[in-house]
């Protein structure tokens, strides 16, 4: 055989994989195909009654699909995520070369699918400022207006909300008498606007002292800060609030309102912000929550939220680290650990991830920006084309994620948002994964890290302390459906 034979052999896969793309649009998979990105941004409403096999309209291509795939020796499928060996991790397991061009699609079930809303943005405080519903009130009032007529007291989640800084009561440490101590502790609030001299400018002066006790301030872009993991996080964990919810309550209901909502209001230092409201009797004994409502609430909810990556069968098949480090040029590190946040995910780890997880039908979140911009998206589904390198002894893969994309607050369902990815995960000589690369654009277009949420977190600095989990079940519990 000569050179030019060896060259044309190892040339084939690639040509194979330009060749079948006509055939994959016949075959009604152009939609699925990630060369075609005909279908970016496109949204589709969470069906009423779910359609079995479907993402939604236009998407009923995105079906479960078994991979092309020759038998294995002594390992199974090889679109199964437990043959994924890793070298150096694992003792034991290879799976055989297979130089046939495969494809294959994954996607959470319809009663799984996570739903879309606004991040909630720290620069517009929509949650503590804006009315969605008919009863005039914005999500947090609607809130401290429930628990005023339930049990009597306002916790205060709108002053809290609308606060430029955030001033938390913390129980710890050792008092007089053996009583736990009690201190203040402040930190930035949700409410951006204070600290910027043009809110169009999305730059923020924000307060910080020094070691030596210094204070000072430093701009800062927050345009993008908001609470994209509360969302996620509640996305995936709790059902799509209902459009509508009627509370009857036992007496006519005290409306609670701040009696500023220009976000320009620099807040209270009382966390309770009692004095921050005017009260207004109705003669009604209804309180009526809408879904953007209850969505911002939930969000809030989830905003401090544990993180569990693992795989319950094999503990050793990837760990909590696999899911990537966030890339934040603002904290201490070496040069080699920055390049290296950078890098990660590394694609290896991202797809068996992505394989193990959408096989158990369990929904993940990406955060989808590599740089130091936060998006977390909850994860819908994925496709991709695996084709073998001879070459480089690699798997190549043209992969397209399904998100649940960032939308309105009044918004139905899921948007969806399918983002490209192109990487090559390297084998050795016993087909054991021994490392992985992005490839083209997708070295600087990938997600940072993934994680899947798993509880909430009593954490009051990061979110709204007056916010209670066991209150929002009960208003989903106890409501009518309009």
């Amino acid at each position: 055989m000569t050179s030019g034979d060896n060259k044309m052999k190892m040339l084939l896969p690639f040509v194979l994989l330009l060749l079948a793309a006509p055939t994959l649009q016949a075959q009604s998979w152009r939609q699925v195909d990630p060369t075609d990105p005909t279908d970016r941004g496109r949204a589709n409403p969470r069906p009423t009654q779910a359609a079995t096999g479907e993402l939604g309209a236009g998407y009923s291509d995105l079906r479960n699909q078994t991979p092309a795939a020759a038998s294995l020796t002594d390992s199974g499928d090889w679109s199964r995520a437990d043959v994924w060996q890793v070298a150096g991790r694992s003792s034991s397991g290879s799976f055989a070369i297979d130089t046939t061009m495969a494809r294959a699609s994954q996607r959470l079930p319809d009663s799984k699918r996570p739903w879309s809303s606004t991040y909630w943005p720290f620069q517009d405080c929509h949650l503590a400022f804006k009315t969605f519903g008919q009863e005039g009130l914005t999500p947090m009032e609607m809130y401290d207006t429930y628990v005023l007529a339930t049990r009597g007291q306002n916790p205060g989640a709108a002053a809290w909300e609308g606060s430029s800084v955030a001033k938390t009561l913390v129980v710890g440490g050792n008092g007089d008498f053996g009583r736990p101590a009690l201190k203040w502790t402040f930190k930035l609030g949700h409410n951006m606007v204070p600290w910027m001299d043009d809110p169009s400018s999305g730059v923020a002066n924000i307060p910080y002292t020094d070691p030596s006790g210094d204070r000072s301030s430093q701009q800062v872009q927050v345009d993008w800060w908001g609470h994209c993991n509360g969302w996620a996080a509640a996305a995936i964990l709790v059902p799509e609030p209902p459009e509508q919810l009627v509370i009857a309550l036992d007496q006519p209901v005290t409306q609670l309102r701040l009696k500023s909502r220009d976000p320009r209001w620099p807040g209270q230092n009382n966390p309770l912000g009692r004095s921050a409201y005017t009260e207004r009797p109705t003669s009604r004994s209804t309180l009526t929550f809408c879904g953007a409502d209850l969505k911002g609430l939930f969000t809030e909810a989830y905003l401090a939220t544990s993180a569990k990556l693992s795989n319950p069968n094999d503990p050793n098949f990837y760990q909590q680290k696999d899911g990537g480090t966030r890339y934040d040029p603002s904290r201490p590190q070496s040069q080699e650990e920055l390049d290296e946040s950078y890098k990660d995910i590394h694609p290896h780890h991202f797809h068996r991830i992505m394989l193990d997880h959408m096989e158990r039908e369990q929904g993940l979140v990406a955060e989808k920006d590599a740089d130091e911009h936060v998006n977390n998206l909850p994860i819908v589904g994925w496709a991709y084309v695996r084709a073998y390198n001879a070459e480089q002894r690699s798997y190549d893969f043209r992969t397209r994620v399904y998100y649940a994309d960032y939308a309105a607050p009044t918004f139905r369902g899921t948007k969806l948002l399918p983002i490209d990815y192109g990487y090559r995960i390297y084998l050795d000589s016993r087909n054991r994964v021994t490392g992985s690369d992005w490839l083209g654009r997708s070295r600087d277009e990938h997600p940072d890290f993934i994680w899947v949420p798993d509880r909430p977190l009593p954490a009051p600095l990061k979110r709204n302390p007056a916010i209670r989990l066991e209150i929002l079940e009960e208003i989903l519990k106890t409501g009518a459906r309009g």
